[in-house]
């Protein structure tokens, strides 16, 4: 959840000092992934991270293009760009 920047709060209330349940508008399970999705820290984050996947495709793409790099190497690279890419988007603790 904190990738997301979402807090429990989201989904659960406080049963007691020990357990926490869902929050009563939490009757079935598939309206957890709609409060999810619903959250505009989630929407924010699931933006970013398909801007970030794009940005490296096209820098991926284009060293397929060159045709200079072996297929080990193109897989090396493209592993380290994604790497670089996400970094850049996830604050140092």
């Amino acid at each position: 959840m904190d990738s997301y920047a979402l807090s429990p709060e989201i989904v659960f209330q406080e049963r007691d000092d020990n357990y926490y349940a869902f929050k009563d508008e939490i009757a079935e399970k598939s309206q957890i992934r709609e409060v999810l999705e619903g959250s505009s820290n989630f929407q924010k984050t699931d933006a970013m991270v398909e801007e970030v996947v794009a940005q490296w495709y096209k820098a991926y793409q284009s060293l397929i293009d060159d045709g200079s790099k072996d297929i080990a190497m193109l897989y090396k690279e493209g592993y380290a760009l994604m790497e670089k890419a996400f970094e850049a988007q996830v604050p140092s603790t």
